[in-house]
Parts: structure tokens; C-alpha cells; sequence
């Protein structure tokens, strides 16, 4: 286990190989593929089982600090992060997230950033989670068990009996669970989850799909946070070096030329950074991973469009002119913060 403490002190989420490495002797708790250590407070996952020589184990920390500061790191590079802050004393809507299927839940630490923004002693707060892998001091947290039919619709209606101010549902997976969602939050409670689609404006159409009523949902939306994992530069061993043009100018192209002024940055004295590798990451050139993101905000013009059964080039342009920055302009904005290079955006964000 020595490679992945010493890994896991640097918040790295990465493949390890241990081929002598033996789970089944520490004390578990089995989650679905994964393995959660309730001691270390260390959630793994297999990537591999099986394999004849060993294992290889996808490994996540439970970091306490990307809780903490999550939604300042969306704020910093990301203009309506603060938005999204001052979206949350609302009640009488549902906001939903979604998560990329693939990474480590970052959907997970967004909803406890969230939640530890909203968790003041007045607030009733009720979750249902499959499995429960954080926990907060002030929150009632229920685990739901599908094959004793206690599913997340189940949860829903036993939460809605407490009247909790705040509910926060794993993932919505059935048009039952959605509906419960949307009846809730139209009904005064603040609603969060999870839905795995491709970009923010998707998520309406893949909700509708389900089934819902499109009157209903259409009031209830506030918001919807897409967000994908990029990974991230090594900071001890990144190059900075000046862009050739034709770099230069697929990156703007890339971002849109009329939208990148609000970068801000003179393109004449851009520098970039690319990997180089060191013995920190180790030869890789990259270590760490940060959040790109996509903010939707559920306006009335937004409303009017999913009321009329708008199709979703419309909503996607609607989003657009609310101010909505796409996955890839956030991702290029954060390379042009030194943070990543173009190859590993395209790696999260090529259809």
C-alpha cells in the first residue's frame, strides 16, 4: 500500500499496479465495482479485476479540502460561478447537475461543497445516496437499498413526509424519481441530483425523455452544472513557452473570436505551457486533475423554450445568450491559465 499513500498525499487520482497487493485482507465495505475504507477515508475502485498478474485499482481520495473549496475554484475560473453560489438560498426550484461518466464523482464533491454552503442549523437537510461515501455534521443521510425496494423514488416520498428544506438525490435515473423531484421543488424545497448526459442543454431533453411534464419542469429548473475532469499540468515541472500563430489562433477559433475578448488576455503576449515531465509526476508531465465546467441558467426566456417544446439548437442558443460558457471554452480558458494543454481537453470534451 506504500505506492498509494504516498500517491494519494498529493490529491493524485490515478492507475496503480500492485501485483501483490491483496484487498481482500483489509476490512471493506463491497460498493457495487468499488471497495470504500471507512479508516482511511479512501474510496477504490477496480479498473481491472481479475487481471492474472494483479490488480489494477483506480484510487480516490475523499479529500476534505476539494470539498471546502470546490466552489471557489469554479468562481475563480469560472464567471458565473458566483452565480451559481447565489442561486442556492432558493427554494422553490429543482437544480440539477450532472456528472461524466468515467472519473472519480466530482459530481459528488460539488454536492457536498454545495450542501456545506446551505447547512446552517435552521435548515432541514435530507439525502439518499447509493452508497453514502461522505458525511457532514447537520445532514440526515439515507442509503438506498434497490433490492429490498427502497429505491431513490422510495426515498423521496419518505423525505418529502419530513418536509426537509434541502433534498439531495443521488441520481435520477426513472421519470418516477424525476417527477418526485419536480413536484418537490414546486412545492418549496430545493432539490439536487445527478444525470449523466453530454453537455448542460442535453440534460433538459434527456429529463423530458423520461417523461416529464414539460409545464411542471420548465418552472421548476433553476439551473444545471455540467462539468467534466481535466487533467492538469505537473506545477513542478511545466514548460511555459510562446504559441506559434496558427496555435494561437485554433485556440480562439476554438473558443469563439467574437466571445474571446471576455478572456481578457492580449493575444500578442499569450504564453502557454505544455508538459515536460519530472520526478514529482513522475516522467508524465501532468499530475492532478481540475473541473471543467458548464452553467445553465434556468431563465425565463430558458423557461418559455421548453414550455413550447423548443428544439435544442434553440436552447442551446438561448443558454449561450444567457451567458452559458460551454465545456470547451472553459477548458481553453483554464489552458490559457496554464493549467492544461489542448490534447487533454480534447481527451474530455471530443464527441
Amino acid at each position: 500500500m506504500d505506492h498509494l499513500d504516498a500517491a494519494l498525499k498529493n490529491r493524485q487520482l490515478e492507475i496503480f499496479y500492485e501485483p501483490l497487493l491483496s484487498v481482500t485482507e483489509i476490512e471493506t465495505e463491497l460498493y457495487d465495482l468499488g471497495l470504500y475504507l471507512k479508516d482511511e477515508n479512501i474510496r477504490i475502485t477496480h479498473a481491472n479485476p481479475g487481471e492474472v498478474l494483479g490488480k489494477n485499482l483506480l484510487a480516490g481520495k475523499l479529500d476534505d479540502w476539494a470539498i471546502e473549496n470546490s466552489l471557489q475554484v469554479i468562481g475563480e475560473f469560472y464567471n458565473q460561478g458566483l452565480e451559481y453560489r447565489a442561486l442556492l438560498p432558493v427554494f422553490a426550484c429543482s437544480l440539477l447537475d450532472k456528472r461524466f461518466s468515467g472519473h472519480i464523482d466530482k459530481a459528488l464533491t460539488e454536492h457536498y461543497a454545495v450542501l456545506g454552503h446551505v447547512n446552517k442549523p435552521n435548515k432541514k437537510i435530507w439525502t439518499a445516496e447509493d452508497p453514502v461515501e461522505i458525511t457532514q455534521p447537520g445532514l440526515q443521510q439515507v442509503q438506498v437499498h434497490p433490492k429490498i425496494g427502497f429505491t431513490f423514488a422510495n426515498a423521496m416520498r419518505a423525505f418529502l413526509r419530513a418536509d426537509p428544506d434541502i433534498i439531495l438525490i443521488g441520481e435520477m435515473r426513472d421519470k418516477e424519481t424525476a417527477s418526485i423531484g419536480v413536484e418537490a421543488s414546486l412545492t418549496g424545497h430545493l432539490v439536487l441530483s445527478t444525470l449523466h448526459t453530454n453537455s448542460a442543454p442535453e440534460t433538459i431533453s434527456r429529463l423530458l425523455d423520461l417523461g416529464l411534464d414539460r409545464v411542471n419542469f420548465s418552472d421548476a429548473l433553476l439551473g444545471i452544472l455540467a462539468q467534466r475532469l481535466m487533467r492538469t499540468l505537473c506545477a513542478d515541472c511545466k514548460e511555459p513557452y510562446q504559441p506559434e500563430q496558427k496555435e494561437l489562433d485554433h485556440l480562439i477559433d476554438q473558443y469563439g473570436r467574437e466571445s474571446f475578448a471576455e478572456l481578457g488576455i492580449d493575444a500578442h503576449s499569450v504564453e502557454l505551457c505544455r508538459a515536460k515531465g519530472c520526478s514529482s509526476c513522475p516522467g508524465l508531465g501532468y499530475r492532478g486533475r481540475v473541473g471543467i465546467h458548464e452553467f445553465l441558467l434556468g431563465t425565463p426566456q430558458l423557461q418559455g423554450l421548453i414550455y413550447r417544446n423548443a428544439g435544442m439548437e434553440a436552447i442551446y442558443e438561448q443558454a449561450i445568450s444567457d451567458g452559458m460558457r460551454t465545456l470547451k471554452q472553459d477548458g481553453i480558458a483554464k489552458i490559457f491559465g496554464g493549467l492544461s494543454d489542448y490534447s487533454q481537453l480534447l481527451n474530455v470534451t471530443a464527441e
